[in-house]
């Protein structure tokens, strides 16, 4: 769930990015899956249907700051471990879209030590578009669709977390409520409950109210590569 950093087999580095992903196979939409991570050679997809290796696929790709962008693929892999989900390989990826993939990567990897929001909403159409308004506000969104993501995310020892936005009613395995589980074991993270969808200017009041992580650092400028965008 954490970002990370390794290499593919063609020496692509990769990590995470607040992304979202649309899947077809051959026009169909198969449905919308989280971005685990990614680099210029592919994507591990969590939280969506299974499909089968091998399989010829389209991706429609939303990241925060940079728009949607159109992929070819193949299932690489498929894992049968909880949380492990798909790995695809892009294909017929054109040099200029493969040079502003590898960048976008390289830069979120710049970016991983600065103070992030996590924001959590089970629907991921509204996930996506709170994530865009947090990167339009100089945010580095971390993205969460359930309890246990939430968790995973706040309880590695690495994390850059300093503000959760939890969207809805949510609840721990046990039962408690998410906010109060968050406020209770992790006292140094500030949470709220926010009441999706929020446009550009109710996030920003937001914010303001809760002390925004990005008017405490410096932040890199978000990348602005033609080709990765529309």
């Amino acid at each position: 769930m954490h970002p990370t950093f390794s290499h593919e087999r063609r020496g692509f580095p990769r990590g995470y990015v607040a992304a979202v992903a649309t899947v077809f196979v051959q026009h169909v939409r198969i449905g919308e899956y989280s971005v685990r991570d990614l680099s210029a050679g592919g994507a591990s997809l969590v939280d969506g249907p299974p499909l089968t290796s091998a399989t010829k696929c389209t991706l429609q790709m939303r990241m925060p700051g940079l728009g949607k962008l159109r992929l070819s693929g193949v299932i690489a892999y498929v894992s049968d471990k909880v949380g492990e989900g798909l790995g695809v390989r892009f294909t017929n990826l054109q040099p200029e879209v493969e040079d502003g993939l590898r960048e976008l990567v390289q830069q979120e990897l710049e970016r991983a030590t600065l103070p992030s929001v996590l924001v959590a909403d089970l629907d991921l159409e509204r996930l996506a578009n709170t994530a865009e308004g947090l990167a339009t506000l100089g945010e580095r969104p971390v993205l969460a669709r359930t309890a246990v993501d939430v968790i995973a995310w706040l309880s590695d020892p690495g994390t850059t977390i300093e503000l959760a936005l939890i969207a809805g009613p949510q609840r721990t395995k046990s039962g408690e409520d998410l906010l109060d589980f968050i406020r209770d074991e992790f006292p140094n993270i500030r949470s709220v409950a926010i009441e999706p969808p929020l446009d550009e200017v109710g996030l920003e009041q937001l914010l303001e109210h809760t002390g925004s992580p990005a008017r405490q650092s410096v932040r890199l400028p978000l990348a602005r590569t033609s080709s990765t965008s529309h």
